[in-house]
């Protein structure tokens, strides 16, 4: 099974990694089962020690050799089992979990090993009833973050701040979020007991509160005087089909005033992160009954696995909304089926009508793949700060049904030919740059100033090349716009239609040869 892992997760991984990283990362992780075990390295030597008494000394295997490293490894953890009283009482499937987990590491902070039971928890769950509640585990619990848009658990006596110490009377402390999310998980309508610790002092009785369906986030539609706005802050497949069957009655509808549909603008500026520990769960419980929800890869929320920004897959659709025909981004990673290039293809339900983008520092993810296609192929005006940077392409490898990895698998890249990752895209109207206002850019705007230098949007850089990704980052920072100066200045260049056409770079950027 090592063998296998290593070799599967080395040649799926976007970068080179040598067997013995992710063999002794591996290792390293088992103090979390025992906690008096101690990886050593001195030159090519390593050695295990429980406390001061040596466990399992061995010399790096020659060559890196994948299953030289794996018949180490497996007679390391056996003398280790033979010493370890804790070994000895934990399940072999939870030390193969916590060894993954550690290999996981070695390839870098954002990829993260899932239990067969979790991944396959959230894929295959049978039930669809859950709360919805945003959570930071803490030494006595749940630190409440944020809680459900409806407000129910408002309603029901939830606040911020508040630490759930028990779910329906099992402690919260020291569970992993999979542990979490199948306490709050249940039939739909059941009811879940919350024990709450207030500004330090335990609530007299529980707070009760009702397990629901919870849908994926969609988008939020406005009209201004012949202008849809289209708000779009978590991406996901269902919601890129959504809009685009939305776009295609509001192009024929008029308003209260009837005025024609005369501009759209789509604002992809995502939530801002509550905290760097936050823990979302899922927008929706899988089950059998949601045959569209089985790419698990496509939606999974915040701290899982696409994240809010959405995978690349709901990139094309939601370009797709916006553009028949072109190419939406360029796919390359190590392996020769990680390059490819994909394209938009569809019936292109907003017709040509004006557009304009608006994102910044939390446009991540699928919705900064969706805009760089918009904007390369001239569809659409951005508006905002740079996006996140990230531009990742995730891969889950199966590890023989005993867990799954989730690593980055390959990079995006803008039709004009830069990576997005690390760099994000460059508006085209800038709105983050000190002491900037609506009258100050309009002005500057129709003057025929203003834009971004198209050779800077375009620029590629070398991932590596930290100084260069800052001095790019630098010419419009990536702050997040909690104002409204991004859609006041998009409502009026939508307003102006020669100003917009004179602002619009229409020629399309032709994707370059490798």
């Amino acid at each position: 099974m090592l063998v296998e892992a290593y070799e599967d997760v080395g040649e799926a991984y976007n970068a080179d990694v040598a067997a013995s990283e992710m063999a002794l990362a591996g290792l390293d992780n088992l103090a979390a089962i025992e906690p008096g075990l101690a990886v050593h390295k001195s030159g090519d030597t390593v050695t295990l020690k429980l406390g001061a008494a040596s466990v399992y000394s061995f010399a790096e295997p020659a060559g890196n050799s994948v299953d030289d490293w794996a018949k180490t490894v497996g007679e390391a953890l056996v003398a280790v089992h033979q010493r370890s009283g804790p070994f000895q009482r934990t399940d072999p499937q939870r030390i193969y979990d916590s060894y993954m987990a550690g290999l996981a590491s070695a390839l870098g902070d954002d990829s993260r090993y899932f239990p067969s039971e979790e991944f396959y928890g959230y894929l295959y769950a049978d039930v669809d009833g859950l709360i919805d509640l945003t959570y930071a585990q803490t030494e006595d619990g749940l630190r409440v973050l944020s809680l459900d848009r409806e407000g129910r658990l408002a309603a029901a006596g939830v606040e911020i701040d508040d630490i759930i110490t028990h779910i329906d009377g099992k402690a919260t402390a020291g569970r992993s979020r999979f542990e979490v999310y199948s306490l709050l998980r249940g039939p739909v309508e059941s009811k879940v007991f919350l024990n709450v610790l207030r500004d330090g002092t335990a609530l007299p009785s529980s707070i009760v509160v009702q397990r629901r369906i919870i849908e994926p986030r969609s988008y939020e539609l406005s009209r201004n005087a012949g202008v849809a706005v289209y708000s779009l802050p978590v991406l996901n497949e269902l919601a890129a089909n959504a809009l685009a069957q939305s776009l295609s009655v509001e192009t024929r509808r008029t308003d209260s005033q009837n005025r024609p549909l005369k501009g759209i603008v789509l604002d992809l500026r995502g939530e801002p992160e509550v905290a760097p520990n936050a823990v979302r769960n899922p927008s929706v419980t899988l089950g059998t009954s949601r045959p569209d929800w089985s790419n698990i890869v496509g939606y999974i929320d915040t701290g899982f696995m696409a994240g809010p920004g959405g995978s690349p897959d709901a990139a094309r659709r939601l370009a797709s909304a916006f553009m028949s025909d072109g190419v939406v981004f360029r796919q390359r990673g190590k392996q020769d089926k990680a390059n490819i290039v994909v394209e938009a293809g569809g019936t292109n339900p907003s017709g040509q009508l004006p557009l304009v983008v608006i994102v910044d520092s939390s446009t991540t993810g699928g919705a900064e793949i969706a805009a760089a296609a918009l904007q390369d192929s001239g569809r659409a005006l951005v508006i905002g700060a740079s996006t996140a940077g990230g531009g990742i392409i995730r891969r889950n490898v199966s590890l023989y049904n005993l867990g799954v990895i989730n690593l980055p698998w390959a990079q995006a890249y803008a039709p004009s030919g830069y990576g997005i990752a690390g760099r994000g895209v460059l508006p085209d109207v800038c709105v983050s740059a000190p002491d900037m206002s609506f009258d100050s850019v309009m002005t500057a705007l129709r003057r025929g100033e203003g834009l971004t230098d198209l050779t800077d949007r375009t620029r590629s850089i070398d991932p590596g090349d930290k100084a260069a990704l800052a001095m790019q980052r630098a010419l419009c920072p990536a702050e997040i716009d909690e104002g409204n100066l991004a859609i006041e200045l998009a409502l009026a260049i939508l307003k102006d239609p020669g100003l917009y056409e004179r602002l619009l770079r229409k020629q399309p950027l032709k994707l370059p040869a490798t």
